[in-house]
């Protein structure tokens, strides 16, 4: 699967050749840096202010989008339903956030989660804090870098996406989309080509 993903999303010229093992190890190394420096207490206390990932994610969501059916954050946030539950319940009992019921005429009541303005006043705050500890850490990157970072950033989420997409409709291929596997009708050619 991964051969695939690097066979298929690059225009690199013919002459570049392909990244060695090691290379992937680099980034896998990094990436398992960064996790763990993000999990470190000083580092959460400095960026969060109290608040979990979670939240502070929420918060980023609502923000963006002002507000947001409950049956859609787990799906924007990419968690699981009960996490998306948890996370506004902690933000609603800060007060960052509001949860209300909307009867529409021509739908169901439909539950939607939207930011106060304590909880946008925190974010901004948040949001320029992290902007000034990105610039820190990245002090010795010219601009022409922080820019091809973000592309390549962007460009490793949808990868991953793409992967977990994939992941979760290999099962349903092979169980016909019943939750179990999939056995062939009687009479149905086989991949070897047997009946």
């Amino acid at each position: 699967m991964l051969r695939d993903m690097t066979t298929t999303r690059r225009n690199l010229p013919a002459a570049e050749p392909e990244p060695s093992r090691a290379d992937y190890q680099k980034v896998i190394f990094a990436w398992r840096e960064m996790r763990r420096g993000v999990a470190m207490g000083a580092y959460r206390d400095l960026l969060f202010e109290g608040l979990d990932l979670g939240a502070l994610d929420a918060l980023d969501l609502l923000v963006a989008r002002d507000r947001v059916r409950m049956i859609d954050f787990a799906t924007a946030l990419r968690i699981e339903k009960s996490t998306a539950t948890r996370a506004v319940d902690r933000l609603e009992s800060a007060g960052l956030a509001l949860r209300q019921t909307v009867n529409e005429p021509t739908l169901r009541p439909a539950v939607f989660v939207s930011i106060t303005r304590q909880g946008r006043a925190l974010h901004d705050k948040l949001l320029l804090r992290r902007v000034q500890l990105l610039k820190q850490m990245t002090h010795d990157f010219t601009p022409t870098e922080i820019v091809v970072l973000g592309g390549l950033l962007e460009r490793l989420v949808r990868g991953i996406d793409h992967v977990v997409a994939q992941a979760r409709a290999a099962p349903a291929a092979r169980t016909g989309g019943r939750g179990k596997t999939a056995t062939p009708k009687r009479g149905a050619s086989r991949a070897s080509g047997q009946s």
